[in-house]
């Protein structure tokens, strides 16, 4: 693995994946922003979950967005991050530890079916690996396509949608959101297999990366309520090749430029 430093500044944190095989990307970015986490909270605690959480951004992104919310105190937030690969964990831990919110991260080793809680969350988020579950490969549209080691990462084999689903069901709140980021093309199994364990999608945001392209993704919020589906569309990039609007006042919490 190449161990080159590889750091990402934004606004109130910096990202190291350097040791890292799913390196942040704009997917990562976009479910971090999208995420409402200061809604999350239904009591005086709360508790956040990252599937596969790399570098651990998306836990910290959460982080800042509920020690800004003047709702919320951070000693009652507890985010974990799992991930299978030890040296993602360790690397999420380097950056936790060198942000403003690291009494309220933490990481451990494990796969997703082997983690165990004595408490259910209140939030769940993934950036889950663009799964076939047909051939049991990523997805030819995820950047990690051609990498064995990030294949590998965040054990693609043996997490499948199914598995995702149903633990997700398993460890979610009666009131909790479960979040996620797909491409477009996969949205309708995933959809399905949500009713299976009455996980019903309340938000789906399709993502374009500009107005004249297909979606190449999909953003999905659901919860244990049947709620009606909400359906937007986010366009990256606008007729000038330039960050849309839209996608500056979903990130501009985060990036430097915004």
């Amino acid at each position: 693995m190449n161990n080159k430093s590889r750091i990402f500044r934004f606004k109130q944190f910096v990202i190291d994946d350097a040791q890292c095989a799913m390196k942040v990307g704009t997917d990562a970015i976009l479910l971090g922003s999208w995420v409402q986490a200061e809604e999350s909270k239904s009591k005086d605690s709360i508790a956040v979950l990252d599937i596969g959480t790399g570098s651990g951004i998306i836990a910290i992104m959460i982080a800042q967005k509920l020690a800004s919310s003047p709702l919320i105190d951070l000693k009652e937030v507890h985010i974990v991050g799992i991930d299978s690969d030890a040296d993602a964990i360790k690397q999420a831990k380097l950056n936790a530890q060198n942000s403003p919110w690291s009494s309220a991260l933490s990481f451990q080793q494990t796969r997703l079916q082997d983690f165990n809680a004595d408490l259910q969350f209140d939030l769940i988020v993934s950036n889950p690996p663009f799964f076939n579950v047909l051939t049991q490969d990523l997805h030819k549209d995820d950047a990690n396509f051609m990498a064995k080691n990030r294949q590998q990462a965040r054990h693609t084999v043996d997490l499948s949608f199914e598995d995702l689903v149903m633990h997700v069901a398993r460890l979610l709140s009666i009131k909790g959101k479960f979040y996620c980021i797909l491409p477009a093309d996969q949205s309708t199994e995933i959809l399905n297999i949500g009713l299976e364990y009455n996980l019903h999608c309340f938000h789906q945001c399709r993502v374009k990366n500009s107005e004249t392209k297909n979606a190449k993704r999909v953003l999905l919020g659901f919860s244990k309520e049947q709620k009606t589906m909400e359906k937007t569309q986010l366009v990256i990039r606008n007729n000038h090749n330039q960050y849309s609007e839209d996608f500056k006042q979903i990130c501009k919490a985060f990036y430097q430029n915004f």
